[in-house]
């Protein structure tokens, strides 16, 4: 399948906009349309980074010999660095963003719950009849995918999504409202709706399966207040049926 990054593009931003004027007749008065395009832009800077679209992968790599790679090492690190910029900007304060070892008062709900889904995701791995991975494989899952996503979607883009409509109804020792729902609607899009061989493709399984990862990553952030939790479990669920 050769997809269209471009035009897959422009389709996120058309579900990116439904959702957040959804949202926004839903919060009425409370919605903040500067900070919805400032996630916006925000998410298309990310996407087009981790996707290459300025062409600095090659520069990347040339710097470090050309390795032979299986993996989106530099679009990753590139797009972590964008993240790391706007975090030291000062544009976006970090503790509000997540980007903290501090944990909220009702944070030991949130660990007790990682605890268990770690088990449990051991138990399927277990189940699994899983063939053998690579070092760069497990070194890429481990560290990649977790740490850029979760300081991405996890922290500066539900901060600014939160600014954009609110923090929303306690749920589950959380606040849980459109910002929450539709940076995880969003992730789940993204995983699985693309613009491949001249048609759309969208696949059911992987944005039910992405999307509601993205809701518990999401609920772990506001529980713990922290994106420290999101990144262990984001690492283990890719990691643990890769080695077990």
């Amino acid at each position: 399948m050769s997809i269209d990054y471009p035009v897959s593009l422009l389709i996120w931003n058309g579900a990116l906009l439904l959702a957040g004027a959804a949202g926004g007749l839903w919060v009425g008065k409370q919605f903040n349309i500067r900070w919805f395009l400032i996630a916006l832009v925000l998410f298309n800077v990310n996407a087009a980074l981790v996707l290459n679209f300025f062409g600095l992968n090659s520069l990347f790599y040339g710097l470090i010999g050309n390795p032979d790679t299986q993996f989106n090492w530099a679009g990753k690190i590139t797009a972590l660095c964008f993240s790391a910029a706007i975090l030291t900007s000062g544009l976006i304060q970090r503790q509000a963003a997540g980007v903290t070892f501090r944990q909220s008062n009702r944070a030991h709900i949130g660990w007790l719950v990682l605890l268990i889904l770690c088990l449990i995701d051991i138990y399927i791995a277990i189940q699994l009849d899983n063939e053998r991975h690579s070092l760069e494989a497990i070194t890429y899952q481990l560290f990649m995918p977790s740490l850029e996503e979760e300081l991405f979607y996890r922290g500066i883009l539900l901060f600014a999504l939160l600014k954009a409509f609110g923090e929303g109804p306690r749920f589950l020792a959380a606040r849980f409202g459109w910002a929450a729902l539709i940076g995880s609607l969003l992730f789940g899009t993204v995983h699985s709706l693309f613009w491949a061989d001249g048609e759309l493709v969208f696949s059911v399984e992987t944005f039910f399966i992405t999307g509601a990862l993205g809701l518990v990553l999401t609920w772990l952030r506001l529980n713990t207040g922290s994106v420290v939790a999101p990144i262990l479990l984001h690492s283990a669920i890719n990691v643990f049926w890769r080695i077990i």
